[in-house]
């Protein structure tokens, strides 16, 4: 799969050795997600969502302003405990991670590697895969031919380790994480106008796509809300006038604070 998303969201689950007891956990975490579609169709489903440049381009609209002061609590990252919310929050503190890289912020850049450095372990990442990785794609965020290379192996290392409950599980929570920090953030950036109506209808055009891959996926939990709070979402529409309140809403439903 050529898509950047995928790529990221496979880097987030990869196991090692090490990390058995985190493994464990994923399995029981993801034991009741179930697919209500095949896999080839959650394959294509997932190959048409964009590459992470093109979902972050929300926040690099003209005239948004940086504003700490909306980002994630970067010291929260270790309150996220099962392995479905950790795979969200670890899409929405990319999300971030790409905001304060696009306005070169160097301490806040330092601060989300360090909460993507406790997501990674939660979701049984080993610290060498980390260190050499990781790195790299936050140098890389926008550059899409650079993190093919740097993830083409991890991709074929998470296939062999994960079920597919895992995998695609994670995927689309990833996916779902960033979709709604982007956002968030772009509609909070500016205070002097709105995030224009082509950059809002290209990112629901997304919203579309996650939430078709979400709907291949059923489970009692995690899964489950985030579904109904995104369907609900898209039926609303881009226009929709109460879209700041929404969103601000249903992201409060998914953080943590200290």
């Amino acid at each position: 799969m050529k898509k950047i998303l995928f790529y990221i969201s496979t880097l987030c689950i990869i196991i090692s050795c090490n990390n058995s007891v985190e493994y464990k956990k994923i399995q029981k975490d993801f034991a009741d997600v179930e697919f209500i579609c095949d896999t080839l169709k959650l394959d294509s489903l997932l190959q048409k969502i964009p590459d992470y440049s093109i979902i972050v381009k929300t926040i690099k609209t003209e005239n948004l302003r940086y504003n700490h002061q909306i980002l994630l609590n970067y010291q929260t990252a270790d309150e996220y405990l099962n392995s479905k919310e950790t795979a969200f929050a670890a899409g929405m503190f990319t999300a971030d991670l790409g905001y304060v890289r696009h306005f070169e912020r160097v301490q806040d850049c330092m601060d989300f590697m360090y909460s993507l450095r406790i997501l990674a372990e939660k979701l049984a990442i080993s610290n060498k895969n980390f260190d050499k990785l990781v790195p790299a794609i936050e140098r890389n965020l926008y550059n899409k031919d650079s993190i093919f290379i740097i993830t083409d192996s991890v991709f074929n290392l998470g296939k062999q380790l994960f079920n597919d409950s895992e995998r695609y599980g994670m995927a689309a929570l990833f996916a779902s994480g960033i979709w709604l920090e982007t956002l968030y953030l772009g509609l909070n950036s500016t205070t002097d106008k709105n995030i224009n109506d082509t950059v809002l209808i290209n990112h629901f055009e997304i919203l579309k796509i996650i939430n078709s891959t979400l709907s291949a996926l059923k489970d009692d939990d995690i899964i489950e809300k985030i579904k109904k709070d995104f369907i609900l979402i898209e039926n609303k529409g881009y226009d929709n006038p109460a879209l700041k309140k929404d969103i601000l809403l249903i992201r409060s439903k998914y953080i943590k604070n200290l």
